[in-house]
């Protein structure tokens, strides 16, 4: 992948772990992750069916429809907390993941990587009162994009 920030939440990524790249839009991350072995399965989501239509047909260019499933909805209301060991949010405002989070609790549980766009403050304020500890924070590209491992 070209695009600094989707690297660096690559890295990021436990060899095995199950994931959920919320907001995944043409699924660049899924494909990466799991073209590369570092995970067997992604469920990628949208709230919109455009992104979604999209991605399935990066998924099929790739030969990875058996391994990446999508969902259409709302942030994590489309997951099971048993399904997933990380969740990914990128490319989205703090508030926004903010408020995807606050939606399902569980998450809280689950190792966190998150990259917002716009409104960081408003995303850190949220982790604090929510009692969810930043364990890494990275700046990457020229134009200084944060990213976040938090939770478990």
């Amino acid at each position: 992948m070209r695009d600094a920030r989707l690297n660096c939440l690559f890295d990021l990524v436990q060899p095995g772990e199950r994931v959920a790249d919320i907001g995944s839009d043409h699924a660049f991350l899924s494909i990466a992750l799991v073209s590369a072995g570092r995970t067997v399965r992604v469920i990628a989501t949208d709230i919109r069916k455009g992104p979604l239509e999209t991605a399935a047909r990066h998924i099929e260019k790739a030969g990875l429809t058996g391994a990446i499933e999508l969902r259409q909805g709302d942030g994590l209301s489309v997951i099971h907390s048993v399904e997933v060991d990380a969740v990914i949010i990128a490319g989205l405002g703090g508030e926004t993941i903010a408020a995807i989070l606050a939606a399902a609790p569980w998450a809280a549980e689950k190792r966190l990587l998150l990259q917002p766009m716009t409104h960081a403050d408003r995303l850190y304020a949220f982790l604090r009162a929510a009692h969810i500890p930043v364990r890494e924070e990275h700046v990457v590209d020229k134009r200084r994009y944060l990213v976040l491992r938090a939770g478990n």
